[in-house]
């Protein structure tokens, strides 16, 4: 039997003894992988793998991604490296781009050779070696994609040392340990990358499905299975080295709203087993129902007859997620939503490949949608419940940008007399503040705040509940644009803080910048055509030290400076101020002032000065003139 698992991802990455080896970085269509198994040389952390079979039970879409961490993604890197040996700048102990590059081309061509360890049988339960129906890799359809292979921040990460090595190449030591993740999923325009041979009941009679799972360290397998009445599993088998063992997870299956069976299949494995075993699992498939089949019955959760289902009524739409229609029934062996609705001429209904109920509106604003329950095995639920299902309200606007609120109107259809609404501007994921409004019967405009958002583009999101009504939210893109305003900036008062001389030939302005949008603003200071970003800034203060050597070196009396204050919408805001140099009676060079103040006490002579000379000599005068 051929094998299945990882090598279906990642097999080329530690192929360090494959036939490939010395032809890797040559001659690409000369690669040869055949019987070799991607657990035979590479060790990972975990691995996740979904694979969906195709409607025409021959063809096969894989998706998988492995973890590789820490001492076993220095092994990857050494494999890797290894595979270039006698190639110009392989197999020297450091992992390069181009290797990697290299790899990348390779990887499909070596997956398609390799065996998937998975294979199928129709027929009674099957077990060992017979002859089975192997899958088979497809390499035009396989897409192999890494992440940090070349780690980027590894601190010896250098340029390439050899000679032929492509422009840009750098390189790390294998012994890097960085985690990476490696992935194959389906090539763009392709539809398939894996195949067997068609069943010939395409799955309506019995068959058995083979996996060997022999070195798989911990790995979970979904596999989906077109919707096929019902399909279940009849039975599995966990083997040793040929010898049925228990204790092993038991595979879980799944049935999805449109019919469709997920399988979900953990299993692990002891790498250190000495001898290594044969690790297997055999899992039976049925179409006939059991002995005891119970019928599906709607639970609490589901609406009753009359609800109200909201739709917005843009094209086709989610009516229903599967995370919520799958709490409106219960059968243990699995059960579908068949649905119709009225109007079928523009109105139509569906359940999609994710399990949601989609509606897509016609003419008119509501239509009646009737639904009943169906098991894998065919038989209906007692009951069959019929809901409305349609627009609530027509929703209008004026497009364009808007500054602090946005003005909606809202028209109700009469669909519901009254119900309730909550409405809130949201921004990717940023929700402004929401407004309530109780009782809607009639055309409102409401005013919503776009308090909390950011400039650019924002949709209008209203939430409604309502008696016997699905509470649900609606988001609409009415083409609004919150508009960016222009940011601000106050200069502190000059002698305080605005503007102070530091020594004869620069000066410090401070003050403070706010954007009332909240975007990053971006600092810029021209003096006499020369400009500085060197701002110091907390918070929305700010300071800069401006340097007059902008002006030529020549003193000037005082000097013009703008400072510029840009938003992240490109909205700039200037501001001019014009900074005095003090005359010469306010020295500049203060330190010297004090420090001659110092001298001049610790002498004990007084500064008096002219005037003081003069009043003095005046005092004594008149007391000479009365003692005459």
């Amino acid at each position: 039997m051929r094998r299945f698992y990882v090598v279906l991802l990642i097999a080329l990455f530690a192929l360090s003894s494959l036939p490939m080896k010395a032809e890797a970085a040559g001659e690409l269509d000369a690669v040869d992988c055949t019987g070799y198994t991607f657990e035979h040389l590479f060790e990972y952390d975990f691995a996740g793998f979904q694979v969906e079979v195709m409607d025409d039970w021959a063809q096969m879409v894989f998706s998988a991604t492995a973890w590789v961490n820490n001492t076993n993604a220095a092994t990857v890197r050494e494999n890797i490296d290894g595979l270039f040996e006698g190639q110009n700048g392989g197999d020297n102990n450091w992992l390069s781009t181009d290797e990697r590059d290299a790899v990348r081309e390779i990887g499909p061509m070596c997956i398609a050779d390799m065996d998937s360890r998975m294979g199928l049988r129709e027929g009674v339960p099957h077990r060992g070696e017979v002859d089975w129906n192997d899958v088979e890799f497809v390499e035009d359809g396989i897409k192999l994609s890494e992440t940090d292979l070349i780690p980027a921040d590894n601190p010896q990460e250098r340029d390439c040392q050899n000679t032929l090595a492509s422009t840009g190449c750098r390189e790390v030591p294998v012994s890097a340990t960085e985690d990476l993740t490696i992935s194959m999923s389906l090539k763009e325009g392709e539809n398939h990358n894996a195949r067997f041979n068609q069943l010939p009941n395409k799955g309506n009679s019995n068959f058995t499905l083979s996996l060997n799972s022999s070195n798989m360290s911990s790995a979970q397998l979904v596999f989906e299975f077109p919707p096929l009445q019902g399909l279940r599993i009849a039975g599995y088998d966990w083997l040793e080295d040929g010898v049925v063992v228990s204790g092993h997870p038991e595979p879980q299956e799944e049935y999805l709203p449109d019919g469709s069976l997920k399988l979900i299949i953990d299993t692990s494995y002891n790498r250190q087993s000495s001898p290594p075993m044969v690790q297997e699992l055999f899992i039976d498939f049925t179409t006939m129902p059991p002995d005891v089949n119970d019928i599906p019955e709607w639970t609490a959760n589901a609406p009753s007859n009359g609800s109200i289902i909201p739709i917005k009524g843009v094209s086709e739409e989610v009516a229903i997620p599967k995370a919520t229609l799958e709490s409106w029934a219960n059968d243990e062996d699995g059960w579908v939503l068949n649905c119709s609705i009225d109007n079928q001429q523009t109105w139509s209904t569906s359940i999609n490949s994710d399990g949601d109920l989609l509606v897509e509106k016609g003419d008119g604003d509501f239509s009646e949608l009737t639904c009943g329950l169906t098991d894998k095995f065919g038989e209906n639920g007692e009951e069959v419940r019929i809901w409305k299902v349609g627009t609530l309200f027509g929703i209008t606007s004026e497009s364009g940008k808007k500054s602090d609120t946005a003005s909606i109107s809202l028209n109700p259809t009469g669909l519901a007399s009254d119900f309730d609404i909550k409405a809130m501007a949201r921004q990717d994921s940023i929700d402004g503040a929401e407004l309530q409004q109780e009782g809607l019967d009639q055309s409102t405009e409401i005013t919503i705040s776009l308090t909390g958002l950011k400039p650019g583009a924002f949709n209008i999101v209203i939430v409604v509940s309502g008696t016997d009504m699905i509470s649900r939210e609606l988001e609409y893109n009415l083409a609004m644009v919150k508009e960016s305003k222009p940011p601000s900036i106050i200069l502190d008062d000059p002698g305080v803080n605005g503007w102070t001389w530091d020594g004869e030939n620069a000066f410090v302005i401070t003050g403070t910048a706010l954007d009332p949008d909240g975007e990053k603003i971006d600092l810029m200071a021209t003096l006499c055509g020369a400009t500085t970003e060197n701002f110091k800034t907390t918070g929305s203060k700010f300071e800069v030290t401006i340097r007059i050597a902008a002006c030529g070196g020549t003193q000037m009396d005082s000097y013009d400076v703008m400072i510029s204050a840009t938003d992240e919408s490109s909205n700039r805001t200037d501001v001019t101020v014009t900074v005095d140099r003090p005359d010469d009676s306010n020295s500049l060079d203060w330190n010297d002032d004090k420090e001659s103040e110092k001298t001049s006490s610790s002498e004990d002579t007084p500064f008096i000065g002219v005037i003081g000379t003069l009043a003095m000599l005046v005092g004594a005068a008149a007391i000479i003139s009365r003692r005459d």
